[in-house]
């Protein structure tokens, strides 16, 4: 093919989770990194919206079956995981519930809740639902020195019990549609950066097979009732 060669490597190759490029998601691992709260030892996540408004085709795409990968688990909960794969490292145990509470049509979760243990002993849990109207993303991190929000897509920081946060925001006069746009940009950019061989905060494919054994862990636990270990890996 006139010299043609592949370019991607598997060392650079990237699994989409977009938040992961996000300028609000990379300041708040920044800010954790740096000391600012101390050592988190608490993770609320809240990621809900009214996904068939998104989707409206949900019940002919994979989403409604459990052999395509369909649910809420699997789908909106991996990006999440993403997250706090990023942040904590590895995970230790995974305990979840969840159900189809409004959507019809489909075999899989609309709702989960999912709680995970990391080794470092830190502990997060994952809130989800695919049908409420409001459009939620709510990330706070809690540790002893103060505790760091990221709600849509700005910022906030606490480090006393007077109400008052201080608010980063990072849309910059873009309505929500146009900020989540530029996630797409800044993820392409990102992965330019990663076949270059330059440093980039996108998931690795070795992070995105830990992810895959987090939420099938979560769907066993749903399934069984029962807590879920994860092994370290070798």
């Amino acid at each position: 093919m006139n010299g043609w060669r592949p370019v991607l490597e598997l060392d650079s190759a990237r699994v989409a989770y977009v938040r992961r490029a996000s300028p609000e998601t990379l300041a708040l691992r920044e800010r954790i990194r740096a000391g600012e709260i101390g050592d988190v030892r608490l993770c609320y996540m809240n990621a809900s919206q009214d996904f068939r408004k998104c989707r409206p085709d949900y019940r002919e795409t994979y989403y409604a079956r459990e052999a395509t990968g369909g649910g809420a688990i699997l789908d909106s909960a991996s990006h999440f995981i993403a997250l706090l794969l990023w942040l904590f490292g590895e995970p230790a145990e995974v305990a979840a519930m969840a159900d189809r509470l409004v959507f019809e049509g489909v075999e899989c979760e609309d709702t989960c809740l999912i709680t995970v243990r990391f080794r470092n002993r830190a502990l997060a849990q994952i809130s989800i639902n695919q049908f409420q109207k409001p459009n939620t993303i709510t990330v706070e991190m809690i540790a002893a020195l103060g505790n760091l929000m990221q709600r849509d897509d700005a910022l906030h920081f606490a480090n006393d019990d007077s109400g008052r946060w201080t608010t980063t925001d990072f849309r910059a006069g873009l309505t929500a549609g146009e900020f989540h746009e530029q996630r797409f940009r800044r993820q392409a950019d990102f992965v330019l950066d990663a076949l270059a061989g330059k440093p980039d905060p996108l998931t690795t494919l070795q992070e995105a097979a830990l992810n895959l054994r987090v939420a099938l862990a979560a769907k066993g636990s749903a399934r069984t009732k029962t807590m879920m270990q994860i092994p370290p890996e070798i």
